[in-house]
């Protein structure tokens, strides 16, 4: 399910915005940054896993929703836990960062409902 090879991208992202915002940022507030970061960029795959099942089953069967090596509950519960993580995480940076935290959690869903429901054809 993990894919690490992810995590550089939001990581580094991360890091260097928290740099520009504020150019005396230790080492350890980088890496709660980078930390909280890419804890909620891994529960975005997750989420990923669990609502892109039916066209992974055709497009690669071998991942671990469509192949039955893990259900589609537990990574809803996987991607809850992590995004949850990283958001208290962000809590201790920043009131400021569990708002952007929130609103782009919020956008997500947003938007993965939207595309859930249109491919329904509710929306």
């Amino acid at each position: 399910m993990m894919r690490p090879y992810t995590l550089a991208y939001p990581g580094m992202l991360a890091v260097g915005g928290a740099v520009l915002a504020n150019k005396g940022v230790s080492m350890r507030t980088a890496l709660e940054v980078a930390l909280a970061t890419c804890l909620g960029w891994i529960g975005g795959l997750y989420s990923c896993d669990a609502f892109d099942k039916a066209l992974d089953s055709i497009a690669k069967p071998s991942r671990p929703p469509p192949s039955g090596r893990v259900t589609t509950r537990s990574a809803c519960q996987f991607m809850v836990a992590y995004a949850a993580f990283g958001l208290l995480l962000a809590a201790g940076l920043s009131p400021l960062c569990v708002v952007l935290a929130l609103a782009m959690g919020d956008a997500a869903i947003a938007i993965t409902f939207r595309t859930i429901w249109s491919w329904h054809g509710i929306a």
